[in-house]
């Protein structure tokens, strides 16, 4: 019912077949059709003009129609084998459209390679990929090849021709790459050879102009610190230019890496692509398969319309059509031929394209890596001959550090000397100081104006002040009047290193050390103080308390205490502190370090440093009367123990991390001086019962600020926690020593603010300072 349809949709075709048959024939053919569909004689009849004659022969041919009934099978054989041959002939029409879409696909897919090819332009590492995207074009052509093999015997002989070509290129590209490498090994070895020149010439040069420098080096040799110092900041100047180089390379480096990641990127975007190109091709062979089949049944039918042609002669001009039809397709198919050839050429010119590329892209490469290793090269001839100008450069440095060497040994040298000639001296005038009579005598009374309390912040109170260098030769001592930053003044221990008003810093040995009042403790509001001032700067003070006890301290002219001692209403003497026994006992710092043994002590961990927050009056009290860790057979001055931290280490400590300084502050309020009412009552019953005891108050900060300024400040929290002790506990001042150190003993490990290291310790020092006390 479908091919009827299809034949009678084709009503020009029909009727021009139908002109060519007999009346008979017509009429037999119309009363069939009318078994299925309807059809008036109108439709397809003869022409108005037929002859009366005509019809009377019809009539007289009845019988004839009869026989043309027994024929109507055959012819009807006849219309469905010509509607099915219409039908593979819509067939082939649909096959070509679908050739034709398989063509414009291959276009696309041939635009989708160009693209691909251009993007592989750029990668540095695609000569491998695009022989292998060759490959893959090969394999299409063959594919190709298979097809034309389909259509016809001359596109297989044009496809065998491809592979021959595409294996000629194969080869071509081989012998290609093998002839760029046999180049590049030659280039290479030309490279070396000049290289090898180069260096000889450079090596020349340096010779030279090593030898120039000598030369200007013997005539500078006046000069030689000065231009030491020149050299130095141009070779590091050209260390920096070589740095920046080393650099700027390294930087093209890791941007070839990136664009050798793009590049991988864009091949593996290329492979995909190649991949999606194989799958349309093999899309493509099954649809010629199909169109080849499809031949197969035209080329059958071709040979049923032989056989129809000697039955029927009206049918012949109907296979004429069919022939016509079929030799379209072979043009058709001759196109399709031509067209891949002609992309198989394209493909091949790709190849080749890309072949040359590549080449080109490993020159540039190569170039490349021959310019980073002369940069390398360029480098190290730098860097060499920096190491050859640096010799006479070292050699100066090295001789002006041993000039330095020298002069710093002997400035120690007289440093140590002047440093023990000034305590000999003030001891020696300590001693005669009976038999002398005071230049100048002052007396004043002490109030709460004129006195510091724990909970102020300690203010300048000397030069800063009132500019008045009597206050600093009041406070600090005779030696301190007029002293300037670096000025050596023996008997302040040291050179000056900055004036802070109430405090100086000065070095000693590489180490900075506070100096400030040390009578400051004893001026308690009510007191009569009473200074008597000697010729040779040593002065004696002696502080008059209500309940006419007294305290005498004699300081030599840069104020540290030689000898201080109580003495009770009715004149007993008690001796707290006496330097004068200790004539000649003066060794530096470095010295005394050296000489003492390594530290070793038995005491647990908890007992030897004390938490203060977690111990209780027996553990403050077995801490505070403990005797040194070590033995020890000689005596030691009271500045070596506030000095030298080993000397310190032998007696334990109670850290006070209860009193919770503000970040600058040396103040202590009230509510945080009662936290330390458990020590102040256990130093008083023990100062009670040995009234010469000494106890040593250590300050400490954290690491924000400059030293300078933390090491003053260390030393006023220090005091601060000594006044404390003496306005809420009535603990002697005078059995109380302040010193502090600043951030030099952090307990916790950090740069920036901690409340850890703002902290104040106490211990008992009486055991250092007076060898001959027997252990309590």
């Amino acid at each position: 019912m479908k091919r009827r349809m299809r034949l009678f949709r084709k009503p020009v075709v029909i009727l021009a077949s139908l002109s060519l048959m007999s009346p008979a024939f017509v009429q037999a053919t119309l009363s069939s059709a009318t078994d299925e569909e309807t059809i008036t004689l109108s439709q397809v009849t003869e022409p108005t003009d037929q002859t009366e004659e005509e019809l009377l022969i019809e009539q007289e041919n009845d019988e004839q129609a009869e026989a043309d009934d027994l024929a109507e099978p055959e012819v009807t054989e006849q219309g469905e084998e010509d509607a099915l041959a219409e039908q593979e002939a819509d067939q082939a029409q649909a096959d070509a459209l679908a050739e034709q879409e398989a063509a414009d696909q291959a276009d696309a897919d041939a635009l989708a390679e160009q693209e691909a090819t251009e993007q592989a332009q750029a990668d540095a590492l695609a000569e491998q990929e695009a022989t292998d995207q060759a490959e893959a074009d090969a394999l299409a052509e063959q594919e190709a090849a298979d097809q034309a093999d389909a259509d016809a015997l001359a596109e297989q002989e044009a496809t065998e021709q491809a592979e021959a070509d595409a294996l000629a290129e194969q080869e071509a590209t081989e012998q290609a790459e093998a002839d760029a490498l046999a180049e590049q090994e030659a280039a290479d070895q030309a490279d070396a050879d000049a290289l090898a020149e180069q260096e000889a010439a450079d090596q020349a040069d340096a010779d030279a102009l090593a030898e120039q420098e000598a030369t200007e080096q013997a005539e500078a040799d006046a000069l030689a610190e000065q231009e030491a110092t020149e050299q130095a900041e141009a070779d590091a100047l050209a260390e920096q230019e070589a740095t920046e180089q080393s650099e700027a390379d390294a930087l093209a480096e890791q941007e070839a890496a990136d664009q050798a990641e793009a590049d991988a990127l864009a091949e593996q975007e290329a492979t995909e692509q190649a991949e999606a190109d194989a799958l349309a091709e093999q899309e493509a062979t099954e649809q010629a398969e199909a169109d080849a089949l499809a031949e197969q049944e035209a080329t059958e039918q071709a040979e049923a319309d032989a056989l129809a042609e000697q039955e029927a002669t009206e049918q012949a001009e109907a296979d004429a059509l069919a022939e016509q039809e079929a030799t379209e397709q072979a043009e058709a198919d001759a196109l399709a031929e031509q067209e891949a050839t002609e992309q198989a050429e394209a493909d091949a010119l790709a190849e080749q394209e890309a072949t040359e590329q590549a080449e080109a892209d490993a020159l540039a490469e190569q170039e490349a890596t021959e310019q980073a290793e002369a940069d390398a090269l360029a480098e190290q001839e730098a860097a060499e001959q920096a190491a050859a100008r640096s010799v006479a450069e070292q050699e100066a440095i090295e001789q002006a550090e041993a000039d330095a060497l020298a002069e710093q040994e002997a400035s120690d040298k007289a440093d140590a000397e002047a440093l023990a000639e000034a305590e000999a001296a003030a001891l020696a005038s300590a001693a005669a100081l009976e038999t002398q009579e005071a230049s100048e005598t002052s007396e004043s009374v002490v109030t709460a104006d004129t006195t510091r309390t724990s909970d102020e912040d300690a203010q300048a109170t000397a030069s800063e002040a009132d500019g008045d260098d009597n206050q600093i030769w009041k406070y600090l001592g005779a030696a301190a009047v007029g002293a300037v930053a670096g000025a050596l003044i023996p008997q302040l221990g040291g050179r000056v290193v900055e004036n802070q008003g109430d405090r100086m810093i000065v070095e000693r040995d590489g180490e900075l050390h506070v100096r400030k009042d040390e009578n400051l403790l004893l001026r308690r509001p009510g007191v009569t103080e009473t200074t008597e001032s000697f010729a040779d700067g040593i002065t004696r003070s002696t502080v008059t308390r209500e309940d006419g006890s007294r305290i005498v301290t004699i300081r030599d002219s840069g104020g540290f205490v030689l000898k201080r001692t109580r003495y009770l209403p009715d004149d007993t003497a008690i001796v707290l502190i006496d330097e004068t026994r200790k004539a000649d006992s003066w060794v530096s710092s470095v010295d005394l370090e050296e000489s003492l043994p390594p530290l070793r002590y038995d005491l647990p961990e908890e007992r030897y440093v004390v938490d203060y927050r977690r111990a209780d009056e027996d553990i403050l009290r077995e801490a505070l009367l403990a005797p040194p860790v070590q033995e020890f057979d000689r005596v030691f001055t009271l500045r070596q123990v506030r000095e030298n931290s080993r000397l310190r280490d032998m007696m334990p400590r109670i850290d006070l991390d209860v009193i919770q300084f503000a970040t600058g502050s040396s103040a202590i309020q009230p509510s945080e001086a009662e936290a330390l009412r458990l020590i102040g009552n256990t130093m008083a019953d023990i100062i009670e019962q040995h009234p010469n005891e000494i106890f040593l108050v250590e300050g400490h900060t954290d690491a924000v600020g400059s030293d300078l300024m933390n090491l003053g400040l260390s030393d006023r929290r220090a005091e601060a926690v000594a006044l404390a002790l003496t306005e809420y506990f009535a603990i002697p001042p005078e059995n109380l020593i302040v010193q502090g150190y600043g951030e030099r003993y952090l307990k916790l490990d950090t740069q920036g603010p901690s409340q850890v290291n703002r902290r104040a310790s106490v211990r008992r020092i009486t055991p250092l300072i007076d060898a001959g006390l027997v252990s309590l």
